[in-house]
């Protein structure tokens, strides 16, 4: 169910990628027109403007033929785009309509300027044909804007897409990583699990095999293997129930754990025994930790008053290996536990 999970949460990142990617594309395409069109205003409101200025020049008898072919070159660019101004070309129906309109007015008013100066007479037919062009681009400029407008439109519906998706990415790889820091988090406690024993919180069975078969030079530093085994847990378990065995194995194993450290390895083997694996002593160092944990054992029977702890051990220093000397102290804590029993009876 998770692998599924993970599964759709993947094939939906890649489609929101995709989706935020094409949007990207369509945004920057959509720009591009934005500013292409803006070219286009510009230059129909210059074809609107000169051609007043251009009849003026014309009624005050100062022909300019210049501003003519600068007025063609502009007109002709945005009939078919590009040219000597780089002016694209609108794909609006109306617009290429009134365009098509607009140079048939402008040839008009070609054909009337060049009737005026050959009359040299009459400026009220010139002025009327002007007038009628000028309407004609002011429409075109018009539609021009209105165009500009409807792909701004559109670019701010891709903007706002464009961010929803970007911040459904976002939640998706917020997800995403909650998820894998879960996990992570519960390896990390699984794995610990694994290490430590439930009902103690010492280091449990796996660690402990996993030290008594690490590799270890037991000819460089002298090492020795601790086996203890709680007495009478069977009984206290018949009698009091086995929540006061519990409580019996729990306090045991935070008395033995006190004396952890880098030299000293503790941990529950299994049941009611524990092991340690103590290196870098010597053999004298190795019984007064026997007798320090003796102390502390008898100390709390002292204050405990519904149980008390008993327990047998015993310890091999020095040997071949570790799993060796785990049989030899192991051996010897059996025979420890059983000169206890045969003494009590």
């Amino acid at each position: 169910m998770k692998h599924i999970h993970r599964l759709g949460n993947k094939i939906g990142q890649l489609i929101i990628v995709v989706f935020v990617a094409v949007l990207m594309l369509e945004a920057f395409y959509l720009v591009n027109i934005i500013q292409g069109t803006g070219r286009v205003i510009n230059y129909a409101g210059i074809v609107r403007g000169a051609s007043q200025r251009l009849v003026k020049l014309e009624i005050s008898k100062q022909p300019n033929d210049e501003l003519v072919e600068y007025l063609d070159d502009i007109i002709r660019d945005l009939h078919y785009g590009g040219g000597k101004y780089n002016v694209i070309k609108l794909k609006d129906d109306e617009y290429i309509i009134q365009l098509n309109s607009l140079i048939v007015q402008w040839e008009n008013l070609k054909a009337s300027i060049r009737d005026f100066r050959q009359q040299d007479n009459d400026s009220s037919r010139l002025m009327g044909v002007s007038e009628d062009y000028f309407d004609h681009a002011n429409v075109l400029v018009g539609l021009a804007e209105e165009y500009a407008e409807a792909i701004t439109g559109k670019l701010r519906i891709c903007e706002i897409l464009l961010s929803i998706g970007i911040v459904a990415l976002i939640l998706i790889s917020l997800q995403q990583t909650y998820y894998e820091l879960t996990l992570v988090r519960k390896n990390k406690e699984l794995r610990a699990a694994a290490y430590l024993d439930k009902l103690t919180g010492i280091p449990g069975r796996r660690s402990c095999e996993e030290a008594l078969w690490y590799p270890v030079d037991v000819k460089k530093s002298p090492f020795c293997v601790i086996m203890i085994d709680i007495n009478n847990l069977k009984l206290v378990n018949d009698k009091l129930g086995h929540h006061t065995g519990d409580r019996l194995i729990k306090a045991f194993a935070e008395i033995l754990y006190k004396f952890s450290s880098e030299k000293v390895f503790t941990g529950r083997y299994g049941g009611d025994e524990f092991l340690c694996i103590v290196h870098d002593y010597e053999e004298k160092m190795v019984q007064r930790l026997l007798n320090d944990i003796k102390k502390e054992v008898d100390e709390f029977n002292q204050k405990e008053s519904k149980f008390q702890i008993q327990y047998a051990c015993g310890y091999e220093y020095g040997g071949e290996t570790l799993p060796k000397m785990l049989e030899k102290a192991d051996l010897k804590m059996y025979e420890n536990k059983k000169q206890m029993k045969d003494a009590s009876s």
